[in-house]
């Protein structure tokens, strides 16, 4: 199952409530962004906070559009007709509107980063401050604060097809791995994705750091690491900086 939280205002004042995306989304109020897989709602609900959510992993069925005025409302809308894609159009109780999107269902790792990026450069104008692992929407039938009286309300609906969303949803290497398994197996599973330049240090100290966790040797992550460096960090690190990044993690302590 996949939950959404639900809130009463736009600030948060107990825990977390997570329900079902029906349960969420129907009544006045607000809910969340991103649905949160079983394992991300149990970590939600036994921390009693959504804070350092960032590396769990995140579902999404509905791409929100938040405008906050008119500018960019009809180019998207010109680009959803034009792509025969089905969309309801609403206001949000004041000046901007909301474009509500179904899409093919994405689930992974880094997804608020990845829509992000595909919003602003698809619908310019739209705000993308609501791509976050905390991001909430206004639900239909809420009031808005500067508009007090004026709720959201649906304008229109346009039938179409279901939005593909072609986005790199690859796990980001996660700093920690509480809560996460079998530190091997989720060692096994980062060591299938290549790392490319930009990062190629931090994600290797990541690595590292969960070798280490699961009670590897130094020289045992040493032999692991420089072969994956060899073969699946583009471009490699070189010696040097492997060993600067190796050293890193295990202060020097073989």
């Amino acid at each position: 199952m996949i939950y959404y939280e639900y809130r009463n205002g736009l600030i948060r004042v107990s825990p977390p409530k997570l329900m079902s995306k029906i349960d969420a989304k129907t009544p006045p109020g607000f809910s969340s962004v991103f649905g949160y897989t079983e394992e991300t709602a149990r970590i939600i609900t036994e921390n009693q906070s959504s804070r350092d959510i960032g590396n769990l992993e995140l579902y999404c069925d509905e791409l929100y559009l938040d405008f906050d005025s008119e500018v960019g409302i009809q180019p998207a809308i010109d680009y959803l007709n034009g792509e025969n894609i089905y969309y309801s159009l609403y206001t949000t109780g004041n000046r901007g509107k909301h474009i509500h999107i179904d899409i093919v269902p994405v689930q992974g790792y880094g997804l608020p980063q990845g829509f992000k990026h595909f919003v602003a450069m698809r619908f310019p104008g739209a705000d993308t401050s609501i791509y976050k692992p905390t991001g909430i929407i206004r639900n239909v039938g809420t009031w808005h604060q500067k508009n007090p009286g004026y709720s959201k309300q649906l304008l229109d609906t346009k039938p179409g097809r279901t939005m593909l969303i072609d986005m790199d949803v690859t796990p980001r290497i996660p700093l920690s791995i509480n809560d996460r398994g079998d530190p091997k197996e989720l060692l096994g599973a980062l060591l299938l994705k290549r790392i490319t330049n930009g990062e190629r240090n931090n994600k290797m100290y990541s690595l590292a750091k969960v070798a280490k966790e699961s009670q590897m040797s130094k020289n045992e992550v040493e032999e692991i690491l420089w072969h994956y460096n060899r073969s699946s960090v583009v471009p490699p690190l070189d010696s040097r900086e492997f060993q600067n990044v190796i050293n890193s993690c295990f202060g020097g302590r073989g």
